[in-house]
């Protein structure tokens, strides 16, 4: 009875504290939209959805950050599910999207289209998620496929493939300096090179994978004992590696080719909402997916009231923040085990 009164209590505390992360998150939106090289009142904002658009000023430079907007909304929570997916897939709180080659790969396939004048016209996004889909599928085979495989081959196969596609990519740009500008976005990622009308076209297909990707949570939750043991309950291992593989591949894959190698979110918000609701991934999940998006949003106001009315690249400011935590998270371990 007292065990079934305290999985009720926490279940509505999870519950409540999903709600608290969606305000969060809509406090977030309302800030981007508010912030800038031309700061607004949060009236206006609100103003501006609820009167709809007039046409005057401030209903202009609201439509112009309505795209970076939910850019940053979008790509927040897809690298965040992406990282989340890629832990639970590795049993490696420290695991990332980077490690599959997304990164690597979407730059790879975008610079060496400067091989080739007449496609450089094509928009960036469908070339940089084909390279990236690609190296993941690499990763895949290399890693072991649907074979049972160790975490270390994975992490090791990972290292193996960025390593070789990140000097293919510096080779171009040393023997081609044309290629150095276009090369720039794909160093550090940024918010403002995707148009609403592109953002809009994913838009359908990313949210539809951010929906179902949390129901991926209950099998993750019984791999985190192994392969052997999950099999042993009666879990299809091949196919909820497969699976997640491939969701985490698309989800990293898109927010790649949407805004570039936006470093950190997929590896800090998981690891933050993991202090939060523990490792069960039925929760973890879409905490995750509202705190990356949140941290994304937050940055991106960041990067753009450093040094206005001009602004920095976001994942610059996601890198320094990233750094941070990573150095409080190892302050943290040192000081347990130090205890212990």
């Amino acid at each position: 009875m007292r065990n079934a009164e305290f999985m009720l209590r926490r279940r509505q505390r999870r519950s409540l504290g999903l709600i608290v992360m969606i305000m969060i998150t809509l406090g977030c939106v309302m800030l981007s939209l508010a912030m800038g090289s031309k700061p607004l009142p949060f009236n206006d904002v609100w103003l501006h959805f609820w009167r709809g658009d007039q046409g005057q000023y401030n209903d202009l430079v609201i439509n112009l950050r309505e795209s970076r907007t939910l850019t940053g909304l979008l790509v927040g929570a897809a690298l965040a599910l992406a990282g989340t997916l890629t832990q639970g897939l590795m049993r490696n709180p420290l695991a990332e999207p980077g490690i599959l080659g997304v990164n690597a790969g979407a730059a790879a396939m975008v610079v060496g289209f400067s091989f080739f004048p007449l496609l450089e016209a094509l928009p960036r996004f469908w070339p940089a998620l084909g390279g990236a889909t690609l190296a993941t599928a690499l990763f895949f085979l290399l890693g072991g496929g649907q074979r049972h495989t160790s975490p270390a081959r994975l992490v090791l196969t990972g290292a193996a493939i960025n390593a070789c596609l990140f000097a293919f990519v510096q080779s171009v740009v040393l023997l081609n300096a044309r290629v150095l500008d276009s090369y720039r976005f794909w160093t550090v990622g940024s918010l403002s090179e995707q148009s609403l009308q592109q953002t809009l076209t994913i838009l359908p297909w990313l949210a539809l994978l951010l929906v179902l990707v949390p129901m991926l949570g209950g099998a993750l939750n019984v791999l985190a004992f192994g392969e052997n043991s999950a099999s042993a309950l009666g879990v299809n291992v091949a196919r909820v590696r497969l699976m997640t593989l491939v969701a985490a591949t698309v989800l990293a894959a898109a927010a790649t080719a949407m805004a570039g190698p936006i470093a950190f979110i997929g590896l800090a918000a998981p690891h933050l909402m993991r202090a939060l609701v523990g490792s069960d991934y039925r929760w973890l999940l879409p905490y995750s997916a509202f705190a990356g998006a949140s941290l994304l949003l937050l940055a991106d106001v960041l990067a753009r009231w450093i040094i206005a009315p001009q602004e920095i690249m976001v994942g610059i400011v996601t890198a320094c923040l990233g750094g941070i935590l990573l150095w409080a998270v190892a302050k943290r371990s040192r000081r347990f085990n130090d205890a212990a």
